[in-house]
């Protein structure tokens, strides 16, 4: 009886493993394609800025909105390079109210507000790289702040504390320059202190992104994996009771867990130590915030990183439906039956997925190694 339990259990775990598998890499292929990482970058640097000219997405870094903007067809009707040039060159006074646009000096005179623009900081070659067309997907500190200054100062001859201060006080009141007065109050004169504040600002305001992203990444992957284990028909809960019914397919499931942690387990110890490495680095939010396949590998540009997702994708497919029981794609949408007997199953399995591989990994591989410090059970087909 025991064996039997644990039987079902390393089966019904490495089928939760192989789903985390081909979950994560269905969500890698998604990023990859819609580019989510560099969006999400992209609304929290806007938020930070507070640009006017520049549109920021409320809902799922702007693909909410992108959404219902096909739905409704209400697509703009300027070209996208011609509203950043547009962006760029816009007069920040308006002419009906220039109370709220214009800087009282001391001698009573009036100039208007010299804003940053989004557009112009977010191209610049230290913030976007070598990213091209494509919007990056992580930004150094160091760089950000270096960007920021020189856009600052783009005018001005040279850097210092003084020059910076003048440009600050023009600029419109929002985050932006009440994040710099606080950097500079802080800093008391000191240039490397001023820019190891607006450092720090960048990296909570990462900080905060990287915490949106993962709430925003649960959604996704719940509603997700359910799509996924109704479409492959990856029902836990059937799963389960075919495991404890038939002796020869759940001691065919356990060998194939065993040997499956035998070979994959240097694979998960280096993925664990990459991870380890890049946040003891510092790496900031959108390079470190999905859990990625086993043996994936990032870098290369946006097009590779969707092949190569692609192919992860591809790969996870098959050994899902090689291995698990009954797992195969379903053409066409569910019938009513088959939901009506497999939503609860579905449901456990989108619910455990979004545990992740490595937790399943490390659970199946206690088990498998429990599994081997007994006799091993003699299969029915074999004599006692």
């Amino acid at each position: 009886m025991t064996n039997t339990i644990l039987g079902v259990a390393i089966g019904v775990v490495f089928v939760f493993m192989l789903f985390s598998l081909f979950l994560s890499a269905s969500l890698e292929a998604i990023s990859a394609a819609m580019k989510l990482r560099g969006r999400a970058l992209r609304v929290a640097m806007a938020q930070m800025i507070g640009d006017p000219a520049e549109r920021v997405g409320k809902g799922g870094f702007g693909l909410v909105d992108q959404a219902i903007e096909r739905w409704f067809r209400k697509r703009e009707s300027r070209p996208a390079a011609q509203s950043a040039h547009a962006a760029l060159a816009a007069d920040s006074v308006d002419p009906q109210a220039p109370e709220c646009h214009e800087l009282t000096l001391v001698n009573g005179d009036h100039q208007p507000w010299e804003p940053v623009r989004f557009l112009e900081l977010f191209s610049h070659p230290l913030v976007a790289g070598v990213a091209g067309k494509d919007n990056p997907s992580y930004v150094p500190e160091a760089n950000f702040t270096s960007a920021l200054v020189h856009t600052l100062l783009r005018d001005k001859p040279e850097a210092s504390i003084a020059a910076l201060t003048e440009r600050i006080m023009r600029l419109p009141p929002g985050p932006l320059r009440t994040a710099l007065e606080g950097a500079l109050m802080d800093a008391r004169g000191d240039w490397n202190a001023l820019r190891a504040g607006v450092d720090r600002w960048y990296a909570n305001a990462m900080d905060r992104l990287s915490g949106e992203y993962k709430r925003f990444s649960q959604f996704i992957t719940f509603l997700l994996g359910l799509v996924l284990a109704a479409s492959f028909n990856i029902d836990a809960i059937s799963i389960a009771q075919q495991l404890y019914a038939d002796p020869v397919m759940r001691e065919e499931l356990a060998d194939q867990a065993g040997e499956f942690v035998n070979r994959h387990a240097q694979d998960v110890q280096l993925q664990k130590k990459a991870l380890a490495d890049a946040a003891e680095a510092g790496a900031a939010a959108p390079e470190v915030l999905a859990s990625r396949p086993l043996g994936a590998a990032s870098g290369g540009d946006a097009s590779e990183a969707y092949r190569q997702a692609i192919e992860r994708w591809i790969q996870q497919r098959d050994l899902l439906t090689r291995t698990v029981p009954g797992a195969t794609f379903a053409a066409q949408a569910p019938s009513w039956e088959r939901i009506r007997h497999g939503w609860l199953g579905w449901l456990v399995t989108a619910l455990a997925g979004m545990l992740g591989a490595p937790f399943w990994f490390d659970l199946l591989q206690k088990l498998t190694n429990l599994r081997g410090t007994g006799p091993k059970p003699v299969r029915s087909t074999e004599p006692a």
